[in-house]
C-alpha cells in the first residue's frame, strides 16, 4: 500500500508538470526504467507493479485532465549502460514526457545529465545517493 501511494503521488507530479507539454493527443506517455532482471528483480517488478496500479487506478478514476495515462516500462537489468540505452530509446522512439527510474542510485547517475539535455523529467522514487538528490 505505502509503496502504491508513493508511486501514485510521484506520478501525479510528474504529471501536473508535463501535461503543459503534451500535443494534442488524448493519452500522456511516462516512461519507467526498472530492473525487472537481474540481481535486484524482485525489487524492481515490485516498483514495476506499484506504478502500473497506481496508472490504472488514476485511469479508472478518467485520466489526468481527461487523459488517459501510458506506461512504457523498460529493464535495464541493473546495468547503467542499458539504463542509457532505456532513456534514449523512450525519449526518441516513445516520446515519453517524464520517466519514472532508474531503480538505482547508479543507474539512475548515469542518466541524469542525459535526461536533463533532453529535457525529460526524470524522478526516481527509490534512489538513495546524496548525487542523486543533488543531481
Amino acid at each position: 500500500m505505502r509503496k502504491k501511494l508513493l508511486a501514485l503521488l510521484l506520478i501525479l507530479v510528474m504529471i501536473t508538470f508535463a501535461v503543459s507539454g503534451c500535443k494534442k493527443s488524448n493519452t500522456i506517455k511516462i516512461g519507467t526504467i526498472m530492473s525487472t532482471s537481474g540481481p535486484v528483480s524482485t525489487y524492481g517488478i515490485q516498483t514495476r507493479d506499484a506504478i502500473k496500479m497506481a496508472i490504472e487506478e488514476i485511469n479508472a478514476q478518467g485520466g489526468v485532465l481527461g487523459k488517459k495515462v501510458e506506461l512504457i516500462v523498460e529493464d535495464d537489468e541493473k546495468n547503467p549502460e542499458k539504463t542509457m540505452n532505456a532513456l534514449i530509446k523512450l525519449a526518441t522512439k516513445d516520446k515519453v514526457t517524464a520517466i519514472l527510474g532508474g531503480l538505482t542510485s547508479d543507474c539512475t547517475l548515469a542518466i541524469t545529465k542525459e535526461a536533463q539535455q533532453r529535457n525529460v523529467l526524470l524522478l526516481t522514487p527509490t534512489s538513495t545517493n546524496d548525487l542523486v538528490t543533488d543531481a
